[in-house]
């Protein structure tokens, strides 16, 4: 999972819009309740689950 959320780091990086997409905010909360202690994963999470329209 941490390989996951590595590549959700890259996408929200290169294409913002695109981490917001359906399927990558379903990955984001599925790493979540994986690897919920994942440096940083807390305030990605936000910004691409919480935060987006």
């Amino acid at each position: 999972m941490a390989g996951a959320f590595a590549q959700l780091r890259l996408v929200e990086l290169a294409a913002p819009l695109e981490a917001r997409r359906p399927s990558v905010r379903a990955l984001t909360v599925r790493v979540a309740e994986l690897r919920p202690g994942l440096p940083g994963l807390r305030d990605y999470a936000h910004r691409a689950v919480v935060t987006s329209p």
